[in-house]
């Protein structure tokens, strides 16, 4: 008996823990050169992506629209954080990695950060910039 409200206990600690988790996803992204980003939650408003740009959000997964036909799904998992790299524009092939966060911040640090976006993309009420 003993056992059984122990791990009753433990069960519902962590089902408090994990509702207490951040409600956002942050992901990373460094383009060189310059690029742009659309997503099936804001299909008309672009995210400028630069050398380093935030993307925050609360959806589960987002969906890249790659062209008109094809859209790339990303899911995530709530609270982590991911980086990725993007090299290559529209006139040449573009190139897409997941990095580390090590990686990440020093192509941020060797390349230089001249510029930083801050966006906030709600399932709900879509795109919005925080800093620029």
């Amino acid at each position: 008996m003993k056992t059984l409200l122990l791990f009753l206990r433990l069960m519902m600690v962590s089902v408090v823990a994990y509702c207490q988790s951040p409600a956002t996803t942050r992901l990373y992204f460094i383009a060189m050169p310059a690029n742009s980003l659309h997503t099936t939650l804001n299909p008309d408003k672009p995210i400028k992506v630069g050398r380093c740009t935030l993307l925050e959000t609360n959806a589960d997964s987002l969906g890249i629209v790659v062209t008109n036909k094809k859209t790339a799904y990303l899911h995530f998992e709530r609270g982590h954080t991911y980086y990725f790299r993007v090299y290559g524009g529209h006139s040449v092939q573009s190139m897409t990695s997941l990095v580390s966060e090590t990686e990440f911040w020093l192509d941020v640090g060797f390349n230089g950060a001249s510029n930083y976006r801050h966006y906030f993309l709600d399932k709900e009420k879509g795109l919005t910039l925080l800093d620029d």
